[in-house]
């Protein structure tokens, strides 16, 4: 679960890679001192066939929403733009176009001029002019960036008709903060590129028409909550009361597994309200009441309180500190065919892990053969991990990742980019509770990214004492630019003032710390026989083992099993390979497996207990109406002395097997 928190910088920080005009403009604005803006403002961003979609939408909303509306259209730099006179004609809002510094007041329409790009600060819209090469033009990622940074649950953003991908990263980035995401059903626009790449993102709540888009809205703008302000003013009694949430909290703990009471509660609280905003509900009471009935409202706070949004190359600086200052340090007097090991935690939907992967490609150049690198790359979001395994993004990253990167380590589709095939290798994605499940081992260097800010202290100092548990007395750790737990100079020396890179602390004790998550032992491991002849000790060990070595055969679905065939925990999907049988449960390895892999499995297993792995050939497996072609593995897990287990995995062959019968 990678936090992602833009800081207030983050707008000067971006107009310091774009033309020298644009960051003077942006740093010679004082900052306006006025109350916070307490209304929402929605940013609408459009391109080809924009102009319907807006009068569509505009026709169908009252002039009194209490709502501030900004309009981010793509228009041609060399001609006047005609779209405040038409906007006029579809509301009786004011609708004016913008000039620099424009302060924004409920119920009026802003439209952006041609040749500017536009900002949000300080309740201000800011304007600088758009680079003669500025490429690629994307003034509705960078509008809802900035918008979400300034308003966080106060940002709604839309995209409508137009083609290309703008407006899709931003959207994400916005949901991120807090804030609400639409998107026009792609059917309903007259060119459906934008709509549908912002609906590839998938970060959306709403798909709809322009005119149920204003309804929507409408419904939003209605809510006694939505024009307040968490800082301070009431909202709510159940807002303000402790239990409330902790009975959210709890429900989704047992819905999920995973334990959010430690989590900094004014982020849950946030997250909660625009979950509260998205469903019009009023009360906490009554959410709570919603999601007690549906399971995928629990799955959805679930995700929104994870935050899981990055990008490539985040502040690009600590990657140069990162070559400058740890990857010199991970090769010097490594022995040849040594890996250099990573942890990525909170790796959301994986640029982090494969920006890190590429950077390290770059520094080592001719070098790469003589170390190899194994990237492990976690996060509690398993829809996170498997859109990250695919190292699928949409055009959007052309904003974050250099045209020399984009052909070197991407390749292109109409869909987007896909990270190749070189540099996927060497990451292996999982789902992972970084403080409570057991993580891996001897580690060079962890990157673990705005992620601590949003836990409390206690959950920060247990965070801390694995990454100082796992990481080798030389490795290094590193966390978000607007990280500085205090307990982190108890195992930890930062090392210089800029960026946060940390080594370890030689004086600090690496006492292993106690993992206590019970999710993925009940739902993934059963109560049979089989766990009950270990101590939690014990089985603790055993998966930490297995997880050292499922990393290595990249997670394939597989089970762990005792030595006496009984299944102590499954991993993955392994319905295709194994039938829960009818009856009284029996999690006995040979009784569950399909007929056509029990005599293979015996086999295998009697050879492992040899101590050495086993692994059949080729073997056809019917699954329901499908023939699924499968490679059996069977490693002992040397984690106890006393026990045996065995990991099973379930492969997809090698192409020079052939099929077993």
């Amino acid at each position: 679960m990678e936090k992602k928190q833009k800081s207030k910088s983050s707008l000067k920080m971006r107009a310091i890679s774009t033309p020298k005009t644009k960051a003077k403009s942006l740093e010679a604005a004082p900052r306006v001192h006025t109350e916070d803006t307490a209304f929402p403002v929605v940013g609408i961003g459009a391109s080809a066939g924009g102009l319907e979609a807006f009068t569509k939408l505009f026709s169908n909303l009252p002039p009194d929403t209490g709502m501030a509306f900004v309009l981010i259209q793509h228009l041609s730099p060399q001609h006047e733009s005609l779209l405040p006179e038409i906007i006029s004609r579809a509301t009786t809002m004011s609708v004016v176009e913008v000039k620099d510094r424009t302060r924004v007041v409920p119920n009026h329409v802003y439209v952006i001029p041609p040749n500017a790009t536009m900002g949000f600060h300080d309740g201000c819209l800011r304007l600088t002019p758009r680079g003669e090469h500025e490429q690629p033009h994307l003034p509705i990622d960078f509008f809802f960036r900035s918008l979400s940074d300034e308003m966080k649950t106060n940002a709604i953003g839309i995209v409508l008709s137009g083609t290309g991908s703008d407006g899709s990263e931003g959207l994400k980035v916005l949901k991120g903060e807090g804030g609400i995401s639409f998107a026009q059903e792609p059917d309903s626009a007259r060119f459906k590129g934008m709509p549908q790449r912002a609906i590839n993102v998938d970060h959306l709540d709403f798909i709809l028409p322009p005119e149920q888009i204003a309804l929507e809205l409408l419904k939003i703008s209605r809510l006694p909550f939505v024009h307040a302000s968490l800082s301070g003013a009431t909202i709510d009694q159940d807002i303000h009361e402790t239990a409330d949430t902790d009975k959210i909290l709890t429900l989704v703990r047992q819905s999920t597994g995973v334990d959010f009471l430690r989590y900094k509660r004014t982020t849950v609280r946030r997250r909660i309200l625009r979950r509260m905003a998205v469903n019009k509900v009023e009360r906490f009471s009554d959410y709570y009441a919603l999601l007690k009935e549906s399971r995928t409202e629990q799955n959805a706070l679930f995700d929104d309180i994870l935050i899981n949004v990055t990008w490539f190359f985040r502040d690009p600086e600590e990657y140069e500190r990162m070559k400058a200052v740890i990857f010199p340090a991970l090769i010097k007097n490594r022995r040849l065919g040594d890996p250099i090991r990573v942890w990525s935690a909170g790796c959301a939907t994986g640029e982090e892990a494969y920006s890190i992967a590429i950077a390290l490609l770059e520094y080592l150049g001719d070098k790469l053969g003589h170390y190899p690198i194994q990237i492990f790359a976690s996060d509690l979001s398993e829809s996170c991990i498997a859109k990250a395994r695919t190292g699928k993004y949409t055009d959007s990253i052309s904003e974050n990742v250099s045209p020399e990167r984009l052909a070197k380590f991407f390749v292109k589709s109409d869909a987007g980019y896909q990270v190749n095939k070189l540099v996927r290798d060497l990451c292996v994605f999982a789902k992972q509770d970084l403080v409570n499940d057991p993580p891996y081992s001897k580690l060079d260097f962890i990157s673990c990214r705005n992620v601590l800010i949003y836990l409390e202290s206690s959950l920060q100092q247990k965070a801390l004492t694995v990454f100082n548990y796992v990481l080798k007395p030389t490795g290094f750790l590193v966390l978000g630019i607007s990280e500085t737990p205090n307990v982190a100079a108890k195992f930890f020396n930062r090392i210089g003032k800029k960026g946060k890179i940390y080594s370890v602390n030689p004086k600090s004790a690496q006492a292993r710390p106690v993992f206590t998550n019970s999710k993925n032992l009940v739902d993934n491991t059963f109560s049979g026989g089989g766990r009950a002849s270990f101590s939690s000790v014990a089985l603790d060990t055993v998966e930490r083992e297995t997880d050292r070595l499922l990393a290595a055969h990249y997670a394939p679905p597989s089970v762990v099993i005792n030595e006496n065939l009984e299944i102590i925990q499954f991993r993955g999907d392994t319905s295709p390979f194994l039938v829960n049988q009818t009856g009284r449960a029996n999690f006995q390895i040979l009784k569950m497996a399909r007929d056509i892999l029990a005599p293979h499995l015996k086999s295998l297993i009697e050879a492992a207990k040899k101590g050495a792995a086993a692994k059949s050939g080729s073997i056809k497996v019917r699954n329901g109406d499908k023939l699924v072609l499968v490679s059996l593995e069977v490693i002992p897990v040397r984690a106890l002395s006393t026990s045996r287990c065995f990991l099973i995995l379930f492969t997809k062959p090698d192409a020079s097997s052939s099929a077993q019968d």
